[in-house]
């Protein structure tokens, strides 16, 4: 309970701020692509979706294994307080080695799925920076081909890969 409440004080605190300033910078970030060379702006805006599916993807897996990680953490806590309040029928059964035996198993369980959270947190930074790397890739290839062709400068091409650079932060 304390955890939930701090969680949703922190989201409601610092979210909704946050998310309300990188729109605001979004918005204007796009607007300045936009207005440097539409048809890039226009390539970029298509490229953006993918990048923000594959973090869609693993931010669903990451929201799932951290919720299973506040149930087993909980799930622990019930036993801790069970057996606690308990602990004079405890020990009158002699049962100290079962309720230790199920403590572990418990701790276990909630080891295994603190393992696979970290494996998803350590695996989804690389997949969007390399999603967004190839996404960059595909921008300076077809802004390249502007320049070279003449319909975009250089100048402007180096501010519009700076913009996406920008852009990428607050997505």
């Amino acid at each position: 309970m304390t955890n939930d409440v701090g969680v949703v004080e922190a989201t409601l605190l610092t979210g909704v701020t946050d998310a309300i300033a990188n729109m605001t910078l979004l918005a204007g970030i796009l607007l300045m692509m936009f207005y440097l060379h539409w048809r890039l702006a226009l390539i970029t805006l298509i490229i953006i979706p993918v990048v923000g599916i594959a973090m869609g993807r693993f931010g669903t897996k990451l929201r799932t294994v951290t919720r299973n990680i506040q149930k087993k953490a909980a799930d622990i806590t019930s036993i801790l307080q069970e057996t606690l309040s308990g602990i004079r029928t405890v020990k009158a059964f002699t049962m100290e080695g079962y309720e230790i035996q199920r403590f572990a198993k418990e701790n276990k369980r909630n080891f295994d799925i603190s393992m696979k959270g970290a494996q998803v947190r350590a695996t989804l930074p690389p997949l969007v920076e390399f999603v967004a790397t190839i996404a960059v890739a595909i921008i300076i290839l077809y802004g390249g081909h502007e320049v070279i062709a003449g319909r975009l400068t250089l100048s402007d091409f180096t501010g519009f890969i700076l913009y996406v650079v920008m852009a990428s932060s607050p997505l």
